[in-house]
């Protein structure tokens, strides 16, 4: 891989697979995407890669929006760059110049952080893996200040984390947190938290052996939609939550639904609307493979032309009909197509866009307004960069070098 040894962001855990693809049901859906590639196949032989560290946002709404990032830090791992509600301009960003605000916390084999927002009180809580393999939590209210010391966080529970977490919420009310954790397999783990009634227990959501970090996402208040990838079959890996109990596949609450495919990286998936979900995968040849639903789940379709990525995708959707797909290229380059619902339509029509170069791990974006994207990577050299689009500037992204935020203590 290009780039590998001057980056001291990756695990160095890597390992050589022969890859035998398999697919799912052969349906697809009427207003679900559809690539103009010839067929191809999730078959090959390829790296699958552990661990990158990249970077990770929420926002209230513009001109809010806070970034947080990892480092190899062994003491202090988190840290962050925020623009508050009083920000005057989008470059606004605090602390000023190259610096970034301690967090604290010591992780253990993570990739990044979760995020979540609340509306309703402007506080965001925090998840991480930390290095005692438990799942802790941390959060501010509106005046920006975090909980305690660095160093002082909120373990949830005693369980054995082996993944970073995801944090959901689909009432807006509560944070449905998944997660893999050590047992007799590294199986789909699960815990809520309500304002009402605090943690949950840990729930085990079954499903056999699983690797990377589950994938979570909700369409309509009530519902949640998780995956998550085998270990030994490297499918993709399916249930999810009706609003009162998980879904039984096969007679078996412990079974989940096999979607078939062969990944190399942890899924990615967004429910625009409802009823309908878009899963993303590097898939075994390197790769940008997607699945999409709508009533039936479509086959395996790879969308990303002859370019290959590293690592996991991401995506967003700021619209109904629409979502933006996000990867970083072999090349070391920033990788982008979206696709619109009304027409039916990629753009671009075959592969990617490549809105910028020299990224060391994989790109994460989020939406602070119906027509407005941030994406956010380390760059060269441990720096945090971004880029910003925004429908009202034309519809393109800018053209030139990523803004730099600066660079957290490694």
């Amino acid at each position: 891989m290009q780039g590998q040894d001057e980056k001291p962001l990756t695990s160095g855990i890597e390992v050589q697979l022969t890859i035998n693809a398999h697919r799912s049901q052969n349906s697809t859906a009427s207003d679900s995407p559809t690539s103009s590639a010839p067929a191809a196949s999730m078959t090959g032989t390829s790296i699958v890669t552990k661990r990158y560290l990249f970077p990770t946002a929420i926002s209230w709404g513009y001109p809010h929006l806070e970034v947080v990032a990892l480092t190899s830090n062994e003491k202090n791992s988190t840290y962050r760059k925020y623009r508050n509600r009083n920000a005057t301009s989008p470059n606004d960003w605090y602390p000023k110049g190259n610096d970034f605000q301690l967090i604290g916390g010591s992780i253990d084999d993570g990739s990044s952080v979760s995020l979540r927002s609340r509306r309703t009180n402007s506080s965001i809580s925090l998840y991480i893996h930390g290095s005692t393999g438990a799942l802790y939590h941390k959060y501010h209210d509106a005046d920006q200040v975090w909980t305690g010391s660095p160093n002082s966080w909120k373990a949830i529970g005693t369980r054995i984390v082996t993944s970073q977490p995801t944090v959901v919420s689909y009432d807006g009310l509560t944070d449905d947190i998944f997660f893999l954790a050590q047992g007799t397999y590294n199986t789909i783990q699960h815990v809520r938290w309500t304002n009402t009634t605090g943690w949950s227990s840990f729930e085990n959501l079954g499903g056999g052996n699983m690797q990377f970090v589950p994938a979570a996402a909700s369409w309509d208040g009530k519902r949640i939609d998780v995956f998550a990838v085998g270990l030994e079959s490297n499918h993709l890996f399916h249930t999810f939550w009706n609003g009162s109990s998980w879904a039984i596949f096969d007679g078996k609450p412990s079974t989940l639904e096999d979607l078939g495919g062969f990944c190399t990286s942890s899924p990615v998936a967004v429910a625009r609307t409802e009823g309908v979900l878009d899963v993303f995968s590097r898939g075994g040849d390197g790769g940008l493979w997607h699945l999409s639903y709508n009533g039936t789940w479509s086959s395996w379709t790879l969308i990303s032309g002859e370019k290959k990525i590293l690592a996991q995708p991401d995506v967003i959707s700021w619209d109904a009909n629409r979502f933006d797909i996000f990867a970083w290229g072999s090349d070391n380059s920033l990788l982008t197509r979206s696709f619109n619902a009304t027409t039916g339509e990629w753009t671009p029509h075959n592969g990617f866009e490549q809105i910028g170069s020299g990224l060391s791990g994989p790109p994460k974006a989020l939406s602070d307004a119906t027509g407005s994207m941030h994406v956010f990577a380390y760059g060269q050299s441990n720096s945090i960069v971004w880029k910003h689009w925004n429908i009202s500037d034309g519809g393109e992204w800018p053209t030139g070098d990523f803004t730099s935020l600066g660079t957290p203590v490694f």
